[in-house]
Parts: structure tokens; C-alpha cells; sequence
């Protein structure tokens, strides 16, 4: 089994803390990030299994985030999640592995992220 963590980036911190507590409840280990580039910072210090990625966010949004990652030669699946009208879209322009549209269910995320888990 994985033991890297999966790396959550989202600005809310109500939804942050409550992804973070789902995926911990599931088993997984999570790191959380305000903004892509706290999210890169961690990633110096520990590689994730899997990014789970808003793409608003403060000063390194989403698309800098994925961008900066591929430049740096790191290849780890990114899951989307977004309230944007087409998340489908914004996961193709980043070449996420998947996306979730904002407001999502629950069992949708974790859906996705087992599901990447199993392609890995």
C-alpha cells in the first residue's frame, strides 16, 4: 500500500478541514495547503500519492500550481475540484487525472480519489 499522504489545496479552510477529516477517517494520510505555492513548499519535504487541487486560489492558483509542478519535472496525479462552470475543461487545461464539480458529494470525492488510487 501508498503510504505518501494525498496533498489537499484548497483556500476555504471549513472545506479544507472537512476533506482533510474524510480522507483521514478513510485511512489515507493528508497534508493540506491555503495556496499552490504552500503546496509546493510541502512537496519539497514530502512527495504526495495524489493532489487534490482548487484551482481559486491565492497567490498560486491552480493552473501556476500544475504548471510549476510539470516544469519542475514532478509527475503525481491531480484531482480538480471546482465551482467554474466547466471542471471537466479545467482539468483537461492542466492534465488533471480527474475532476469533482463544486458542491460535491462526499462519496463522489472519495470515488475519484479510490479510483486513482486503483490507475496509479
Amino acid at each position: 500500500m501508498d503510504e505518501r499522504p494525498i496533498l489537499v489545496v484548497e483556500d476555504d479552510p471549513s472545506i479544507l478541514e472537512a476533506i482533510a477529516t474524510l480522507f483521514e477517517l478513510k485511512g489515507y494520510d493528508v497534508l493540506t495547503a491555503r495556496d499552490g505555492a504552500e503546496a509546493l513548499r510541502l512537496m519539497e519535504r514530502r512527495m504526495p500519492r495524489l493532489v487534490v487541487l482548487d484551482m481559486l486560489l491565492p497567490r498560486v492558483n491552480g493552473w501556476e500550481f500544475t504548471y510549476q509542478l510539470r516544469a519542475l519535472g514532478i509527475h503525481v496525479p491531480v484531482l480538480v475540484m471546482t465551482a467554474l462552470n466547466d471542471p471537466e475543461y479545467c482539468a483537461t487545461e492542466v492534465g488533471a487525472a480527474g475532476f469533482v464539480a463544486k458542491p460535491f458529494e462526499v462519496g463522489e470525492l472519495l470515488q475519484q480519489v479510490e479510483h486513482m488510487q486503483r490507475a496509479a
